[in-house]
């Protein structure tokens, strides 16, 4: 990978990221599947996913990035569709349209929810207790 990409600056490869949030700071756009971790974190920094969903197990990674659609929030290519053509055209949309991609990155950002962590708690202290 490193070869393939070498000469390009707007490319780093990396075997792991361990600070993950200086990665998403830095970031406007990401290409990835789509984990429930995947789309939060991307949510919570307003970086716009472009997901390709892997087709395995109940599809939930599929009803995940749909929910990103539903509020013009990102993107899904199905992996079995997906070709340089239509990811060319997202990344073009998203380069040359600043004001869509605001848009977007705001929309993400509301589905972020800021308190989950003290919501999970507190719903496992109910069952515990």
């Amino acid at each position: 990978m490193k070869e393939k990409y070498a000469g390009l600056k707007c490319v780093e490869v990396l075997e792991y990221i361990y600070d993950m949030a200086s990665y998403y700071q830095k970031s406007d756009v990401q290409f990835c599947r789509g984990g429930a971790s995947t789309i939060a974190e991307a949510a919570c920094f307003g970086v716009i996913p472009i997901v390709v969903p892997l087709p395995a197990a109940d599809g939930h990674q599929q009803k995940n990035a749909e929910v990103l659609l539903k509020n013009n929030a990102g993107f899904m290519i199905l992996q079995s569709e997906f070709d340089q053509q239509k990811f060319k055209k997202i990344i073009d949309q998203l380069l040359t349209d600043v004001e869509f991609r605001k848009t977007m990155a705001q929309n993400l950002k509301k589905l972020a929810s800021a308190d989950a962590a003290t919501a999970i708690a507190e719903d496992i202290l109910k069952d515990v207790t």
